[in-house]
């Protein structure tokens, strides 16, 4: 026998098959009465230089249940950004258009790495998978400085360019200063706003993951409500490998060790990042030492 959610959208068709603009016009309110079977939609946020390879990896393993699907907004305008004119101004397009390409049920968007906000976006489900932000600097500083690949678009790449030239004049003290009060800071602050006005929200940690890949996705799998499979997630944990065995400055993935700061960054910077974020730090659960 057919599933009743199927049997439900062939009933209206057999009655009324003579009738075909009827169906036609008929077909977006049987596909919302069949997404009212789907979970509330997620965002996934998180930021740069937080385990992105495997965090697609596992939402992916979160979907084979059909409950959801992964949508990843970043990677489409991102390649289309010269065609869309939304070059430098991912969020601003998305906030624009949020009324086509966010869908109340049945999706994740992910990663979703800066803040975005649009009406019925309190309503869905939030992760907020977050990295100590003076790790963030530090390994944001080698990869946007050196190792990561430029975009595609040809207007989004020269900008890019530009950019990598400027932190590499800057070098690592400078970049993490600045970009601690004008990236990370002014992040985490709206992340907690979105965090505090969502009507469901799970927050957990890079250490997390580098403690446990495994334990880690099952935390994941238990707010959002869905079954995985312990072998796929095993295979996965596996071939995360969240620390490098040691440091490789011309590795995109440099290390991902976490307190990597307390070293890499001088008495005075580490000193100034601890003021700045004072407030983020004590809010998200970081230490100050």
């Amino acid at each position: 026998m057919l599933p009743a959610s199927v049997r439900s959208i062939i009933k209206p068709i057999i009655r009324y098959r003579n009738n075909r603009k009827l169906l036609l016009d008929a077909q977006p309110y049987f596909a919302a009465k069949e997404a009212l079977n789907k979970p509330r939609s997620c965002i996934f946020f998180t930021t740069h230089k937080c385990a992105s390879s495997f965090a697609t990896q596992m939402l992916s393993l979160m979907c084979q249940s059909g409950a959801y699907e992964v949508c990843n907004h970043a990677k489409t305008i991102g390649y289309f950004s010269d065609d869309l004119g939304a070059n430098g101004r991912f969020e601003e397009f998305l906030a624009d258009t949020y009324d086509h390409l966010y869908r109340q049920r049945g999706y994740i968007y992910a990663p979703q790495r800066k803040p975005i906000d649009f009406p019925g976006r309190a309503k869905m489900r939030h992760i907020f998978f977050l990295r100590d932000p003076r790790d963030v600097v530090v390994s944001g500083y080698h990869s946007f400085a050196f190792t990561h690949k430029p975009p595609r678009q040809t207007a989004a790449k020269a900008a890019f360019e530009t950019r990598r030239k400027e932190y590499q004049a800057m070098g690592l003290e400078a970049y993490a200063i600045q970009y601690c009060d004008i990236w990370v800071k002014p992040l985490l602050t709206e992340y907690r706003r979105l965090r505090e006005t969502s009507e469901s929200n799970f927050y957990v940690t890079y250490d997390e993951y580098l403690a446990s890949p495994a334990a880690f996705m099952d935390r994941i799998a238990e707010y959002l409500d869905v079954s995985i499979d312990p072998k796929e997630r095993d295979r996965i944990a596996k071939l995360a490998a969240p620390v490098a065995s040691e440091i490789d400055n011309k590795s995109h993935k440099r290390s991902g060790r976490s307190g990597q700061f307390r070293t890499a960054l001088a008495a005075e910077t580490q000193a100034h990042l601890n003021h700045s974020l004072k407030s983020e730090l004590n809010y998200w659960g970081f230490s100050e030492e």
